[in-house]
């Protein structure tokens, strides 16, 4: 995983890379200020780790969901045509964009947000801050 960024340290206090770890925090920061004026949203991400498979009866095993992924902190956006140019992706409307810290997205993932199941349509992860942005589109409605 990433660099953990605590948000109550101040970058003085940070070692190595003064200028990457003073704009990964204030990056942190803003990303903090986001999710208080969008009331704090939360999603759960929807992982599965699969026991004794049996591919000669195309049995994917026993699936049981990973804990720890519920109610991470994140932030919400629509996947605007401004993001489909910073990030190169090709966008469907109603696709959104899900902003992480800490935690790494996979492409088997789901993301479980406001009563919906979302799935990645691509990953964005930067190791040094712990950030991970995820396009995702909507695959089933409550």
């Amino acid at each position: 995983m990433g660099t953990k960024l605590p948000s109550d340290v101040a970058s003085s206090d940070q070692q190595g890379d003064v200028y990457g770890t003073e704009r990964a925090l204030q990056e942190k920061y803003a990303w903090q200020a986001d999710r208080d004026a969008d009331f704090h949203p939360t999603a759960s991400i929807l992982r599965y780790t699969f026991t004794d498979p049996d591919p000669s009866i195309r049995s994917r095993g026993t699936a049981t969901q990973t804990t720890g992924l519920s109610d991470l902190a994140c932030t919400v956006d629509d996947f605007t045509t401004r993001f489909a140019e910073k990030y190169g992706a090709k966008a469907d409307e109603g696709d959104k964009l899900f902003t992480f810290y800490d935690v790494q997205v996979v492409m088997d993932d789901r993301i479980n947000y406001d009563g919906n199941v979302w799935e990645p349509v691509a990953v964005w992860y930067r190791e040094e801050s712990g950030r991970c942005e995820v396009q995702a589109r909507i695959v089933a409605e409550e």
